[in-house]
């Protein structure tokens, strides 16, 4: 297995300023079925009906009742560094998550919360003209490559947003029409960005993360060419995940502040939302599929064992803003109850809910689990 041997090689990795491995990228496999009916992330009447069911002072336990307050503008902006950004369109991301969550709270003025995001987003085209963002320290670095990713990550909260939207108004066809046209440039708007994810290990995560917004959009707005480009991305996510669901690219990326699980975390965790989002859209094979060897159950049974051995502090969290949590677990629970390790991962999170993480499906507790009241 080749091994990395400059920390600053690696960081090229992460950001996807330079390749490694001579291998060819993965093959497409075969996407999702242009003819299969699409079956929606969530269905908003259900889940909300069963969190309702919950008596009022357990419903916390599932989904935080807060509103946010979306900042939007049409322009997407990135400062600070490259291991802690601040991000307009993952701030915003996360306002909107936060209302998505109290929405299936039973908060009554979350729908309005949405909605008013929705209109003022659709009527600015919000983050459709992505600022160049240039790190300190990293010449040559692409200027493309982080707006392209978190404006992506932002249409995952979109998404969900788009199918409350619909469901709470769906007597407002101008703007349902509106937010889909919205949404609709975002995917191009990334898609057509002059970023040099290339090759098969070149910027794995960001590719993930860009996949999980793109199926989402592509589930929820039904656009097929979302999808079909999620599902190449997301094949490349999985280039990381060797036989046995080992990773074999973040090898010898320890910096100050995290571990290397701490990235494997980071690219497993939007590759399982993407991967959620392509199999309710018609892409069947996305749990066996494995580019580089490994399949994606795999690799999240690798990471678990991991990171149970190691307990990595800076993955402790039961929220976060950016990726640094393991609350994506209740995904991949819901998705395979039976899987061996399940006990153990629902123990951990068990202690820790409701589960927040950005960049893997935010409210994951509020979206994902099971609905079982204590009482």
């Amino acid at each position: 297995m080749k091994r990395f041997a400059f920390p600053l090689f690696a960081l090229a990795l992460l950001a996807g300023c330079a390749t490694t491995g001579s291998g060819p990228a993965p093959e497409v496999g075969r996407s999702a079925d242009p003819e299969a009916a699409i079956v929606p992330l969530v269905d908003v009447a259900k889940r909300k009906a069963e969190v309702a069911q919950l008596p009022p002072d357990e419903r916390g336990r599932w989904c935080r009742s807060s509103v946010g307050r979306a900042f939007l503008a049409r322009k997407a902006t990135i400062k600070g560094r490259l291991t802690r950004q601040r991000s307009t369109a993952q701030s915003a991301g996360n306002a909107l998550f936060t209302d998505i969550e109290a929405y299936y709270a039973g908060r009554s003025d979350a729908a309005k919360a949405i909605r008013d995001t929705l209109v003022k987003g659709a009527r600015i085209d919000a983050f459709s003209v992505l600022v160049p963002y240039a790190p300190r320290g990293y010449p040559g670095y692409n200027k493309m490559n982080e707006p392209v990713a978190q404006v992506a990550n932002f249409m995952v909260p979109l998404a969900h947003a788009y199918l409350i939207l619909k469901h709470e108004y769906p007597e407002d066809a101008a703007l349902i029409a509106g937010v889909k046209r919205w949404g609709d440039r975002l995917f191009e708007v990334t898609r057509r960005a002059d970023d040099d994810f290339r090759g098969s290990h070149r910027g794995i995560d960001r590719r993930a993360h860009i996949a999980a917004g793109w199926a989402s959009w592509g589930n929820a707005a039904e656009n097929r060419a979302a999808l079909d480009s999620a599902y190449r991305y997301f094949l490349h996510a999985l280039y990381g995940t060797g036989r046995g669901g080992v990773d074999q690219v973040w090898l010898d990326w320890p910096p100050a502040g995290g571990t290397r699980l701490t990235y494997v975390n980071a690219t497993l965790q939007s590759a399982l939302v993407a991967a959620d989002a392509l199999r309710r859209s018609g892409a069947d094979d996305v749990y066996t599929v494995a580019p580089a060897g490994g399949t994606i159950v795999e690799g999240v049974a690798w990471f678990w064992t991991a990171y149970d051995g190691e307990q990595p502090p800076d993955l402790a969290r039961a929220r976060h803003d950016g990726s640094r949590s393991v609350g994506w677990i209740e995904l991949f629970l819901r998705e395979f109850p039976e899987h061996p390790l399940a006990p153990e991962m629902d123990a951990w999170l068990a202690g820790n809910r409701p589960l927040y993480v950005n960049m893997g499906g935010g409210p994951t507790t509020c979206l994902y689990r099971s609905v079982v009241s204590a009482s």
